[in-house]
């Protein structure tokens, strides 16, 4: 009896180095291929009991091979379906960044704040209304991300100020002397809480407060970075 070499590609094997699988995807194109596959396997296990002719045997790997196209679909699919998307992971995490003049970048989460020193102030709002406003100290941020404050902030350093971005490309600034109590005795805060409850949509999850500002357009809603930057002269 001759023996019948398959030199092409096994697509079940291409599609998933094409697809870089890992982790729970990886287990998911094994589980799946396992399932389908399960018939081909017990064919190749019981096939020197059969005594099948060659010209069988190559109709039974021409099926295989149509198999395996058939769960290279399937696979696919399942990996679009079990994949987390980016966007719902941003929803059900979100998050904001420090970043440029600081020692330590940081990507922040709510979980992260709530780890840090937790300040409350009041301040109206644009409605008019006093709000209790819950969340960390803008200054105490930038003091995990290793920017230059307290004795630090003098020289060059009193020129540099902080960007700060919304989601829908709106930005604002503040100087550093603003922030750093050594300098000033308001309290502006990164909050993500207001009256007790999670900040609405629209506001969310993270915005600045500034209640010294008399107009609150640097409360920024929406917050995705904060970057340190020099100004250009």
């Amino acid at each position: 009896m001759k023996s019948c070499q398959v030199t092409q590609p096994n697509p079940v094997i291409t599609l998933c180095k094409k697809r870089k699988w890992f982790g729970p995807n990886l287990f998911s194109a094994f589980f799946y291929w396992l399932i389908f596959q399960a018939p081909s396997i017990l064919y190749f296990a019981i096939y020197p009991l059969l005594y099948i002719e060659l010209k069988d045997f190559n109709i039974l790997i021409l099926y295989i091979m149509k198999r395996q196209l058939y769960v290279a679909v399937l696979l696919l699919l399942a990996t679009l379906m079990s994949s987390p998307d980016t966007n719902a992971q941003t929803a059900s995490k979100p998050f904001f960044t420090v970043e440029g003049e600081v020692l330590k970048p940081l990507k922040l989460t709510l979980h992260d704040l709530s780890k840090l020193k937790q300040t409350e102030v009041k301040a109206k709002d644009k409605d008019g209304k006093e709000h209790s406003f819950k969340g960390v100290r803008l200054v105490d941020i930038l003091d995990s991300a290793g920017v230059s404050l307290g004795k630090e902030l003098r020289g060059k350093n009193l020129t540099k100020y902080i960007l700060i971005k919304a989601v829908d490309g709106y930005e604002v600034i503040f100087s550093l002397p603003e922030v750093d109590p050594e300098f000033t005795g308001q309290t502006i805060i990164l909050a993500y809480q207001v009256d007790g409850n999670p900040l609405p949509k629209g506001e969310g999850p993270f915005r600045i407060v500034a209640p010294n500002d008399k107009r609150p357009a640097r409360w920024i809603r929406e917050l995705t970075t904060i970057k340190v930057v020099f100004s250009k002269e």
